[in-house]
């Protein structure tokens, strides 16, 4: 029996089928193989100058953006805990995300160009880090804090410039009063030179 090569298209498909048996069978594990195939659900956290540290301060309930510029290929957002051990969040690979703290689902969301943020809470207070690569190299270190609602958040913001708008006032009042009590002197002298000029003053050692 006569055995023929196959043709080029048929040796492609003949490739693509292990793989694609792969990805159907990740897709039916799901998130059970994407732990197994991540690894530890924590690690040593980076110390202090191997990543840019971003401290930022956001309102309860509020939403905010923080630029990270990541590495090429698959990100892990991890939080540090008391222990100094980065406890994995998130893992984000060709634009998939994986959670691995599903209690933070639906407030952290990492992006190409950063993190993402939504309805800041105490809960969510803490570092975190954000690795990539197998090396895991940190490409960055945020702080998180939240503060009170956002009408007092501004407040607080724009109370050193209200402080110093106040005291620029004060000074321009105390100037103004200064200038109005010496032009006010130097007019009384000018008349007083002009009242002196009219009527001399009276010499007591004239012998009369």
């Amino acid at each position: 029996m006569w055995a023929y090569p196959l043709a080029p298209r048929e040796r492609r498909r003949s490739r693509a089928l292990p793989w694609a048996t792969v990805l159907i069978w990740g897709v039916l594990v799901g998130r059970g193989f994407m732990e197994a195939a991540a690894g530890p659900l924590s690690g040593k956290a980076a110390g202090p100058g191997r990543c840019p540290t971003i401290h930022r301060y956001i309102p309860r309930d509020s939403k905010a953006f923080i630029p990270i510029a990541r590495s090429k290929g698959f990100s892990i957002l991890c939080r540090v805990n008391a222990s100094s051990r980065c406890e994995w969040v998130l893992l984000v690979n060709r634009g998939r995300s994986y959670y691995f703290n599903m209690d933070l689902k639906d407030h952290l969301i990492l992006h190409n160009k950063g993190l993402v943020v939504k309805h800041m809470s105490k809960e969510l207070e803490g570092e975190y880090q954000v690795l990539s690569g197998l090396n895991r190299t940190c490409d960055g270190q945020v702080l998180l804090t939240a503060v009170g609602p956002l009408f007092l958040y501004r407040i607080f913001l724009l109370l050193p410039a209200i402080m110093f708008l106040g005291g620029l006032g004060a000074l321009w009042d105390w100037l103004v009063v200064e200038r109005n009590r010496l032009a006010a002197s130097e007019e009384e002298q000018n008349i007083n030179n002009r009242i002196q000029h009219v009527f001399p003053p009276l010499d007591l050692n004239t012998s009369l």
